[in-house]
């Protein structure tokens, strides 16, 4: 029995994303699955409270790494995690099980396209920090899934992944995951 780990931001076309890929894998023999769907806010205090309570990706990030950690993760025998905003501060939990890191935009990706998000470039050093922080991330995984072209490229320009390991897969629809299923 191949154990395998799936932590799926719940925000935005992530939650239908989660859903169509446990739907998909729900009956494939041989495959025991664990599913952590990340809340965008956790009900506990520590995420409640600045600076988690006013930055998604540091409170999704510890909420992650703290639930990986957890004795009953360390079991499994490969994960997924998506997205990237999620993913940045569970190193320890990559380094010692096969992970793929899935996203539908890299942080970079997220900044040129920021106005329409509402997003706004933090101070140089906060900038610094988090391009490092990704770069640390992106480092332990085993592989990498994008969305898109757009955003593969973002892994291989400007966080140096190597573009061998990265897999375009576009979402689909519930109706896609079941005609590949077939």
């Amino acid at each position: 029995m191949f154990r395998a780990a799936f932590a799926i931001e719940q925000t935005l076309g992530h939650v239908t994303y989660g859903q169509n890929l446990r739907h998909l894998l729900c009956d494939e023999a041989g495959l025991e699955t664990r599913w952590l769907n990340v809340p965008f806010r956790p009900p506990a205090w520590p995420y409640k409270v600045p600076p988690a309570s006013i930055n998604w990706t540091l409170r999704g990030s510890l909420y992650v790494r703290h639930q990986l950690m957890d004795p009953d993760w360390q079991k499994v025998d490969a994960a997924l995690v998506h997205t990237l905003t999620i993913s940045l501060l569970a190193t320890p939990f990559y380094e010692r099980i096969p992970t793929i890191l899935s996203t539908d935009a890299t942080p970079l990706n997220l900044d040129t396209i920021a106005a329409g998000y509402g997003h706004r470039r933090q101070p140089e050093v906060i900038e610094r920090a988090k391009l490092a922080m990704t770069r640390r991330a992106l480092k332990h995984a085993r592989a990498y899934v994008t969305w898109s072209e757009w955003s593969k490229r973002s892994l291989v320009d400007d966080y140096g992944v190597d573009e061998g390991r990265v897999l375009v897969a576009a979402p689909g629809t519930a109706a896609n995951c079941r005609a590949l299923s077939a």
